[in-house]
Order: structure tokens, then sequence, then C-alpha cells
């Protein structure tokens, strides 16, 4: 079986993706981190994804794309500080 092949994403990346993982699929609503190479430019990218279930269909409501090392560790170390202040 194909890997990713139940993720509802567009079809531009239906075969495209390397790894995958369900962070929630719950009260309709589906969260996945995908890891894809992009059709076009043959690059890695880390995609982020939030579906909703309306009328028996998976449609997409969010989805996020990190292109580069640096744009993670930019994101990463913003994230590290705010979770932080969870913590107070």
């Amino acid at each position: 079986m194909e890997l990713g092949v139940n993720f509802p994403i567009d079809s531009f990346y239906k075969g495209c993706i390397l790894d995958a993982e369900t962070l929630s699929n719950k009260s309709g609503w589906w969260t996945a981190v995908l890891l894809l190479r992009d059709p076009k430019t043959n690059c890695k990218i880390i995609a982020l994804y939030k579906w909703q279930q309306v009328d028996g269909a998976w449609k997409k409501r969010s989805s996020w794309k990190i292109k580069s090392n640096q744009e993670f560790l930019t994101l990463n170390s913003v994230i590290q500080k705010f979770i932080k202040q969870l913590e107070k």
C-alpha cells in the first residue's frame, strides 16, 4: 500500500508523501504532519494540515509548509520561548 494514500491532500502531492503522522483525528477534525517531496522542485517539505469532515468528506481548512531548515529553526525557537509561558 502506498504511504499516505488515505490522507486527503491535493492531487498535486498524491504519490509524493515520504512520511506522515496523524496528530489528532476526533470530533470531525483531522490534523497531521506530512513529509512531502515537491513534484516540481524535487525538494522535501514538511507540511502541517488541518481538515474538517463536512457531509462525509474531508475538506482542507488550513495548511502550512516548512521549506527549509532555517525556517524550522526560527519557528522552533519561537515555539520554545512560548512553551515556557504555558508552564506558568
